[in-house]
Protein backbone atom coordinates (compact mmCIF):
# COMPACT_ATOMS: atom_id res chain seq x y z
CA UNK A 1 0.00 0.00 0.00
CA UNK A 2 1.36 3.30 -0.73
CA UNK A 3 2.17 5.58 1.81
CA UNK A 4 -0.45 7.16 4.34
CA UNK A 5 -2.15 10.40 2.90
CA UNK A 6 -3.86 11.06 6.15
CA UNK A 7 -2.33 12.85 9.52
CA UNK A 8 -2.12 10.37 12.47
CA UNK A 9 -3.30 12.54 15.28
CA UNK A 10 -4.68 11.83 18.83
CA UNK A 11 -7.55 9.15 18.32
CA UNK A 12 -10.92 11.90 19.53
CA UNK A 13 -13.50 11.22 21.51
CA UNK A 14 -15.97 8.05 20.12
CA UNK A 15 -18.57 9.47 17.44
CA UNK A 16 -20.87 7.93 19.91
CA UNK A 17 -20.33 10.41 22.39
CA UNK A 18 -21.71 12.79 19.95
CA UNK A 19 -25.22 11.05 19.80
CA UNK A 20 -24.84 10.35 23.85
CA UNK A 21 -24.93 14.04 24.58
CA UNK A 22 -27.47 15.25 22.11
CA UNK A 23 -31.56 15.43 23.64
CA UNK A 24 -33.77 14.04 21.08
CA UNK A 25 -36.44 16.50 21.98
CA UNK A 26 -35.30 19.47 19.76
CA UNK A 27 -37.20 20.50 16.62
CA UNK A 28 -36.03 19.52 13.59
CA UNK A 29 -33.96 22.35 12.03
CA UNK A 30 -35.92 23.54 9.11
CA UNK A 31 -34.38 26.48 7.92
CA UNK A 32 -32.16 29.89 8.55
CA UNK A 33 -32.56 30.19 11.96
CA UNK A 34 -32.45 26.43 12.96
CA UNK A 35 -31.65 24.92 16.44
CA UNK A 36 -27.82 24.07 15.91
CA UNK A 37 -25.76 22.47 18.12
CA UNK A 38 -22.46 22.47 17.98
CA UNK A 39 -20.65 19.61 19.07
CA UNK A 40 -17.39 21.24 19.48
CA UNK A 41 -13.75 19.87 19.95
CA UNK A 42 -13.82 15.88 20.53
CA UNK A 43 -16.58 14.96 18.68
CA UNK A 44 -14.86 12.51 16.44
CA UNK A 45 -15.99 14.59 13.59
CA UNK A 46 -12.89 16.74 13.37
CA UNK A 47 -10.73 13.32 12.44
CA UNK A 48 -12.95 13.14 9.35
CA UNK A 49 -12.46 16.47 8.25
CA UNK A 50 -8.77 16.00 8.56
CA UNK A 51 -9.34 13.02 6.49
CA UNK A 52 -10.70 15.18 3.73
CA UNK A 53 -8.16 18.07 4.39
CA UNK A 54 -5.50 15.76 4.17
CA UNK A 55 -5.85 14.04 0.69
CA UNK A 56 -7.29 17.22 -0.23
CA UNK A 57 -3.70 18.58 0.41
CA UNK A 58 -2.37 16.13 -0.92
CA UNK A 59 -3.51 17.02 -4.26
CA UNK A 60 -2.65 20.72 -3.33
CA UNK A 61 -5.86 22.23 -3.26
CA UNK A 62 -7.39 22.69 0.03
CA UNK A 63 -5.55 25.09 1.10
CA UNK A 64 -5.73 29.07 -1.06
CA UNK A 65 -7.16 28.66 -3.91
CA UNK A 66 -4.15 28.10 -6.60
CA UNK A 67 -5.99 27.88 -9.82
CA UNK A 68 -5.03 23.76 -9.97
CA UNK A 69 -6.88 21.54 -11.84
CA UNK A 70 -10.62 21.47 -12.32
CA UNK A 71 -12.47 18.95 -10.37
CA UNK A 72 -14.86 17.17 -11.77
CA UNK A 73 -17.75 19.21 -13.09
CA UNK A 74 -20.49 18.27 -10.88
CA UNK A 75 -18.44 17.81 -7.46
CA UNK A 76 -19.22 21.11 -6.15
CA UNK A 77 -22.74 20.62 -7.02
CA UNK A 78 -23.44 17.04 -6.20
CA UNK A 79 -26.99 16.40 -5.57
CA UNK A 80 -28.55 20.26 -7.05
CA UNK A 81 -31.80 18.60 -6.90
CA UNK A 82 -33.40 22.65 -7.88
CA UNK A 83 -31.48 23.74 -10.07
CA UNK A 84 -30.12 26.53 -8.64
CA UNK A 85 -26.57 25.89 -9.22
CA UNK A 86 -26.34 24.57 -4.98
CA UNK A 87 -26.13 21.11 -3.80
CA UNK A 88 -29.38 20.00 -1.72
CA UNK A 89 -30.25 17.48 0.48
CA UNK A 90 -33.20 14.99 0.52
CA UNK A 91 -34.81 13.19 3.53
CA UNK A 92 -37.56 10.81 4.12
CA UNK A 93 -39.04 10.73 7.08
CA UNK A 94 -41.32 8.24 9.17
CA UNK A 95 -44.38 9.11 7.36
CA UNK A 96 -43.05 8.81 3.66
CA UNK A 97 -42.88 12.30 3.07
CA UNK A 98 -40.05 13.70 0.89
CA UNK A 99 -38.27 16.43 1.76
CA UNK A 100 -35.57 18.26 0.08
CA UNK A 101 -33.71 21.04 2.02
CA UNK A 102 -31.90 23.57 -0.41
CA UNK A 103 -28.54 24.45 0.06
CA UNK A 104 -27.42 28.48 0.56
CA UNK A 105 -24.59 28.55 -0.78
CA UNK A 106 -22.64 29.36 2.41
CA UNK A 107 -19.50 30.99 2.01
CA UNK A 108 -17.99 32.00 5.72
CA UNK A 109 -16.32 35.61 5.10
CA UNK A 110 -13.51 35.70 6.85
CA UNK A 111 -14.83 37.45 10.11
CA UNK A 112 -17.25 37.16 12.29
CA UNK A 113 -19.59 34.17 13.69
CA UNK A 114 -19.98 31.38 11.45
CA UNK A 115 -23.37 30.40 10.01
CA UNK A 116 -24.44 27.24 10.20
CA UNK A 117 -27.42 28.03 8.04
CA UNK A 118 -26.17 25.53 4.82
CA UNK A 119 -29.43 24.41 3.88
CA UNK A 120 -33.22 26.85 3.70
CA UNK A 121 -36.72 26.14 4.50
CA UNK A 122 -37.56 22.60 3.30
CA UNK A 123 -40.21 21.53 1.39
CA UNK A 124 -41.77 18.68 0.75
CA UNK A 125 -41.61 16.81 -2.43
CA UNK A 126 -44.49 14.11 -2.37
CA UNK A 127 -45.71 10.78 0.19
CA UNK A 128 -45.27 6.82 -0.61
CA UNK A 129 -41.03 7.41 -0.76
CA UNK A 130 -40.92 5.43 2.54
CA UNK A 131 -41.47 2.34 0.24
CA UNK A 132 -37.31 2.87 -0.92
CA UNK A 133 -34.68 1.30 1.32
CA UNK A 134 -32.19 3.31 -0.74
CA UNK A 135 -32.04 6.57 -3.01
CA UNK A 136 -29.41 7.22 -5.33
CA UNK A 137 -29.16 11.05 -5.80
CA UNK A 138 -25.77 11.52 -7.43
CA UNK A 139 -26.38 11.06 -10.91
CA UNK A 140 -27.61 13.19 -14.25
CA UNK A 141 -29.00 9.07 -15.70
CA UNK A 142 -30.73 10.49 -18.59
CA UNK A 143 -27.81 13.14 -19.60
CA UNK A 144 -30.14 15.95 -19.63
CA UNK A 145 -27.96 18.31 -17.26
CA UNK A 146 -30.43 17.72 -14.41
CA UNK A 147 -30.66 15.99 -11.28
CA UNK A 148 -32.09 12.62 -11.47
CA UNK A 149 -32.72 10.43 -8.58
CA UNK A 150 -32.93 6.26 -8.72
CA UNK A 151 -34.55 4.57 -5.84
CA UNK A 152 -34.85 0.94 -4.90
CA UNK A 153 -38.14 -0.48 -2.96
CA UNK A 154 -37.96 -3.14 -0.59
CA UNK A 155 -39.18 -5.77 -3.24
CA UNK A 156 -35.81 -4.77 -5.53
CA UNK A 157 -37.40 -2.64 -8.17
CA UNK A 158 -35.28 -0.16 -9.08
CA UNK A 159 -37.52 3.59 -9.74
CA UNK A 160 -36.08 6.58 -12.21
CA UNK A 161 -37.62 9.47 -11.13
CA UNK A 162 -36.14 12.00 -13.70
CA UNK A 163 -35.30 15.88 -12.71
CA UNK A 164 -37.12 18.64 -13.44
CA UNK A 165 -34.52 21.47 -11.84
CA UNK A 166 -37.30 23.41 -11.08
CA UNK A 167 -38.28 23.65 -7.65
CA UNK A 168 -41.26 22.39 -5.64
CA UNK A 169 -41.84 20.00 -8.48
CA UNK A 170 -38.15 18.72 -8.18
CA UNK A 171 -39.12 15.02 -10.20
CA UNK A 172 -41.43 13.73 -12.27
CA UNK A 173 -43.26 10.45 -11.64
CA UNK A 174 -41.05 7.61 -11.31
CA UNK A 175 -40.92 4.75 -13.99
CA UNK A 176 -39.51 1.23 -13.01
CA UNK A 177 -36.32 0.57 -14.61
CA UNK A 178 -34.98 -2.45 -12.90
CA UNK A 179 -35.96 -5.64 -10.89
CA UNK A 180 -34.26 -7.91 -8.21
CA UNK A 181 -31.95 -5.24 -7.20
CA UNK A 182 -32.80 -6.28 -3.33
CA UNK A 183 -29.52 -8.57 -4.06
CA UNK A 184 -27.26 -5.70 -2.97
CA UNK A 185 -26.41 -4.34 -0.18
CA UNK A 186 -26.24 -0.83 -0.94
CA UNK A 187 -26.34 0.77 -4.75
CA UNK A 188 -23.84 4.45 -4.78
CA UNK A 189 -24.22 6.94 -7.20
CA UNK A 190 -20.73 8.02 -8.24
CA UNK A 191 -21.28 10.09 -11.00
CA UNK A 192 -19.23 9.88 -14.12
CA UNK A 193 -16.87 7.35 -12.27
CA UNK A 194 -14.97 6.09 -15.52
CA UNK A 195 -14.72 9.12 -17.77
CA UNK A 196 -17.19 7.81 -20.73
CA UNK A 197 -19.26 11.41 -20.01
CA UNK A 198 -22.27 9.31 -18.77
CA UNK A 199 -23.18 9.05 -15.39
CA UNK A 200 -22.59 5.85 -13.23
CA UNK A 201 -23.48 3.35 -10.77
CA UNK A 202 -21.84 1.17 -8.00
CA UNK A 203 -23.62 -1.69 -6.32
CA UNK A 204 -22.46 -3.14 -3.47
CA UNK A 205 -23.11 -6.80 -2.94
CA UNK A 206 -22.99 -8.81 0.26
CA UNK A 207 -20.18 -10.81 -0.82
CA UNK A 208 -18.44 -7.27 -0.58
CA UNK A 209 -18.25 -7.61 -4.09
CA UNK A 210 -18.51 -3.80 -5.77
CA UNK A 211 -19.74 -3.55 -9.33
CA UNK A 212 -19.70 -0.75 -11.56
CA UNK A 213 -22.68 -0.20 -13.94
CA UNK A 214 -21.86 1.61 -16.53
CA UNK A 215 -24.24 4.54 -17.16
CA UNK A 216 -26.26 4.69 -20.69
CA UNK A 217 -27.86 8.40 -20.68
CA UNK A 218 -31.40 7.41 -21.08
CA UNK A 219 -33.97 7.24 -18.68
CA UNK A 220 -35.97 4.64 -19.52
CA UNK A 221 -32.87 1.95 -19.49
CA UNK A 222 -30.19 3.91 -17.40
CA UNK A 223 -27.48 1.53 -16.59
CA UNK A 224 -25.53 -1.01 -19.29
CA UNK A 225 -26.19 -4.65 -18.29
CA UNK A 226 -22.80 -6.93 -17.51
CA UNK A 227 -21.64 -4.84 -14.89
CA UNK A 228 -17.81 -5.20 -13.81
CA UNK A 229 -16.04 -5.91 -10.61
CA UNK A 230 -13.86 -3.12 -9.35
CA UNK A 231 -13.54 -4.28 -5.73
CA UNK A 232 -13.52 -7.18 -3.19
CA UNK A 233 -13.59 -7.86 0.41
CA UNK A 234 -15.95 -4.56 1.11
CA UNK A 235 -17.79 -6.57 3.52
CA UNK A 236 -18.87 -3.21 5.63
CA UNK A 237 -22.30 -1.45 5.76
CA UNK A 238 -21.53 2.28 4.96
CA UNK A 239 -20.13 3.21 1.06
CA UNK A 240 -20.91 6.32 -0.28
CA UNK A 241 -19.45 8.46 -3.05
CA UNK A 242 -17.76 12.14 -1.73
CA UNK A 243 -16.87 13.57 -4.62
CA UNK A 244 -13.15 14.66 -6.38
CA UNK A 245 -11.22 15.77 -4.24
CA UNK A 246 -7.83 14.96 -6.15
CA UNK A 247 -8.77 16.89 -9.05
CA UNK A 248 -8.74 13.32 -11.11
CA UNK A 249 -11.99 13.94 -12.48
CA UNK A 250 -13.73 11.46 -10.69
CA UNK A 251 -15.07 10.70 -7.59
CA UNK A 252 -13.76 9.50 -4.30
CA UNK A 253 -15.55 6.68 -2.09
CA UNK A 254 -15.86 6.49 1.62
CA UNK A 255 -16.30 3.20 3.15
CA UNK A 256 -17.15 1.68 6.77
CA UNK A 257 -15.54 -1.87 6.89
CA UNK A 258 -17.18 -4.56 9.26
CA UNK A 259 -15.03 -3.58 12.66
CA UNK A 260 -16.50 0.01 12.37
CA UNK A 261 -13.26 2.08 11.14
CA UNK A 262 -13.66 4.29 8.29
CA UNK A 263 -11.54 4.32 4.84
CA UNK A 264 -11.35 6.83 2.12
CA UNK A 265 -10.28 5.08 -1.51
CA UNK A 266 -9.22 7.66 -4.27
CA UNK A 267 -10.27 6.96 -7.51
CA UNK A 268 -7.77 6.03 -10.62
CA UNK A 269 -8.18 5.77 -14.63
CA UNK A 270 -8.22 2.60 -15.96
CA UNK A 271 -9.95 -0.89 -15.81
CA UNK A 272 -8.89 -0.75 -11.67
CA UNK A 273 -10.96 2.40 -10.94
CA UNK A 274 -10.28 2.11 -6.90
CA UNK A 275 -6.87 3.06 -5.27
CA UNK A 276 -5.46 1.64 -2.44
CA UNK A 277 -8.25 2.93 0.61
CA UNK A 278 -6.62 4.61 3.40
CA UNK A 279 -8.01 4.26 7.21
CA UNK A 280 -8.97 7.44 8.06
CA UNK A 281 -8.67 6.84 11.88
CA UNK A 282 -8.33 3.65 14.43
CA UNK A 283 -11.86 3.83 16.26
CA UNK A 284 -14.86 2.57 16.14
CA UNK A 285 -17.84 4.52 14.03
CA UNK A 286 -20.23 2.59 14.13
CA UNK A 287 -22.62 4.96 15.37
CA UNK A 288 -22.36 6.69 12.04
CA UNK A 289 -25.38 5.75 10.33
CA UNK A 290 -25.45 7.29 7.40
CA UNK A 291 -22.35 9.24 5.62
CA UNK A 292 -23.50 11.52 2.65
CA UNK A 293 -21.53 13.30 0.12
CA UNK A 294 -22.90 16.80 -0.47
CA UNK A 295 -21.18 18.98 -2.62
CA UNK A 296 -19.93 22.25 -1.46
CA UNK A 297 -22.10 23.28 1.07
CA UNK A 298 -19.61 25.38 2.81
CA UNK A 299 -16.53 26.90 2.37
CA UNK A 300 -14.39 29.83 3.42
CA UNK A 301 -13.87 32.47 1.30
CA UNK A 302 -10.49 32.46 -0.04
CA UNK A 303 -10.00 28.56 -0.15
CA UNK A 304 -10.52 26.56 -3.24
CA UNK A 305 -14.34 25.19 -2.83
CA UNK A 306 -14.36 21.20 -2.17
CA UNK A 307 -17.21 18.73 -1.52
CA UNK A 308 -17.93 18.14 1.97
CA UNK A 309 -19.34 14.77 4.07
CA UNK A 310 -22.43 14.72 5.81
CA UNK A 311 -22.37 13.01 9.01
CA UNK A 312 -25.44 11.32 10.36
CA UNK A 313 -24.70 10.27 14.09
CA UNK A 314 -28.47 8.90 15.56
CA UNK A 315 -30.13 12.47 16.22
CA UNK A 316 -27.80 14.71 14.40
CA UNK A 317 -25.94 15.93 11.28
CA UNK A 318 -22.17 17.53 11.25
CA UNK A 319 -21.59 18.76 8.15
CA UNK A 320 -17.59 18.54 7.54
CA UNK A 321 -15.48 20.33 5.14
CA UNK A 322 -12.14 20.50 3.77
CA UNK A 323 -12.30 24.08 2.34
CA UNK A 324 -12.21 25.57 5.73
CA UNK A 325 -9.42 27.45 7.74
CA UNK A 326 -8.12 25.86 10.64
CA UNK A 327 -10.23 25.40 13.99
CA UNK A 328 -13.00 22.71 15.23
CA UNK A 329 -15.20 25.29 14.40
CA UNK A 330 -15.72 24.52 10.91
CA UNK A 331 -16.81 21.27 11.87
CA UNK A 332 -20.44 21.67 13.44
CA UNK A 333 -24.30 20.41 13.57
CA UNK A 334 -27.14 21.52 11.43
CA UNK A 335 -29.30 20.44 14.23
CA UNK A 336 -31.02 18.05 16.25
CA UNK A 337 -34.04 15.69 15.18
CA UNK A 338 -32.85 13.73 12.57
CA UNK A 339 -32.94 10.86 13.96
CA UNK A 340 -36.13 9.58 12.21
CA UNK A 341 -34.66 10.81 8.65
CA UNK A 342 -33.51 9.03 5.97
CA UNK A 343 -31.13 11.38 4.35
CA UNK A 344 -29.65 11.28 1.19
Amino acid sequence: MSKSLFRRAARPAAIALVAATVTATTVLFGGAAGAATDPGNGSGSETIKSTLADLAAKAGKNRKAKGAEALASDSLTFGDITGDGRPDLGAVDGTGTLWIYPGTGYVYPGTGTRSKAVFGARFSVGRGWSQFTTIVKHGDFNADGKTDVLARNTAGALFFYEGTGTAPSVFRPGVQVGRSWQTFKSIVGVGDFNSDGLDDLIAHKTNGELLLYRGTGNGANPLAGSPAVIGRSFTGGLLTSLGDITGDGRTELFYRDSAGELFLYPSRDGDSPIDAGNRADVGDYSAVRQLVGAGNVYSDAGYEPMPDLLIQVNNTVIVSAPDSGEGSDADFSIGNGWNALYIF
